[in-house]
């Protein structure tokens, strides 16, 4: 089981460059509610371990494990995809950054989905 309330403390962003397309999903002109962030994390890693569930009697290909914080998250949705989930509460922003090009589509429709 997952719990947000319980992880890690907050990932700090110490110049840490992170490479792949950005995107930013901006609740600037109104406000970030309180949980959107922690249900994303929820929903991405649900949706990691259906794929690895999936395929898993026919491919053996293994997703790494997620690395997650409070407001930050490294997810591989399938294997070669890894996601960058970042929250800023005082810029009242989500940023996604992918790494794999290829993608960045099919991971823009993912999270969209899920934030509907």
């Amino acid at each position: 089981y997952l719990i947000p309330s319980l992880l890690k403390a907050s990932f700090v962003e110490m110049n840490v460059k992170i490479l792949g397309i950005r995107c930013v999903v901006d609740f600037s002109n109104s406000f970030l509610p309180n949980g959107v962030f922690q249900r994303l994390l929820c929903l991405c890693v649900a949706h990691c371990v259906r794929h690895r569930d999936k395929n898993s009697e026919t491919h053996r290909e293994l997703v790494v494990e997620p690395s997650l914080y409070r407001n930050y998250a490294a997810i591989e949705f399938e294997p070669g995809f890894m996601t960058h989930l970042l929250e800023d509460e005082e810029a009242q922003c989500i940023t996604i950054f992918v790494k794999n090009d290829d993608f960045a589509g099919k991971c823009l429709m993912i999270v969209q989905a899920m934030l509907r």
